[in-house]
């Protein structure tokens, strides 16, 4: 954001006017119910098309978040996209890996060297730069792949639900990102099981 005067990046600017339609409470097709629903026929049954095209609730988090910061706070939306993950990012990622770090290397002071990969790595400087869905669904998957390493530790069971209610709710964000944490904690649990 100190290098530009507006968001950058392709991809910001389409979410940007997404959010817009949005805010002004306009419809932005497909939707789940309304007069505006359109639905598909599979296996003889009319499913809502905002089930079956998942790029739409993929990006649902990053958009539902700016438009209710945007509404709440009385932000600007190119303000808020040119600063929101830029600010997220630089508070949350390095907590969330030092937390991360601590856990899986028994020692906060070796927590601290992944921590300092949010500033190093190029890549996940990039991703904390630009307001895109993909930076907002990392950190989501950081944070409750943070909560199973602390189950995992500790054993509480609301832990458990927590992540696991979390973990359903990932996958209305990036899918991929809920399929990793599902397939950590099915082979997590499998080798405490089998151990």
């Amino acid at each position: 954001p100190l290098s530009h005067t507006q968001p950058w990046g392709g991809d910001v600017w389409r979410h940007v006017a997404v959010e817009q339609i949005l805010l002004e409470e306009k419809i932005h097709p497909p939707v789940l119910w309304g007069s505006g629903v359109k639905t598909r026929e599979i296996f003889g049954k009319q499913i809502p098309e905002a089930l079956i095209i998942p790029h739409k609730y993929a990006y649902g988090q990053l958009w539902a978040t700016t438009v209710m910061l945007a509404r709440t706070l009385q932000i600007d939306l190119l303000a808020l996209n040119r600063w929101l993950m830029t600010v997220i990012w630089s508070l949350v990622m390095p907590l969330i890996l030092f937390r991360i770090g601590g856990m899986l290397f028994g020692s906060w002071r070796r927590g601290l060297l992944l921590a300092a990969l949010s500033v190093i790595s190029f890549p996940l400087q990039a991703l904390g730069a630009l307001s895109l869905p993909v930076s907002l669904g990392h950190i989501t998957f950081l944070f409750v792949l943070m909560l199973w390493l602390q189950y995992l530790r500790d054993r509480a069971p609301l832990q458990a639900a927590i992540v696991v209610l979390l973990g359903i709710f990932m996958f209305f964000g990036y899918s991929l990102h809920a399929l990793l944490l599902w397939l950590i904690i099915f082979i997590s649990s499998m080798v405490r099981f089998v151990g």
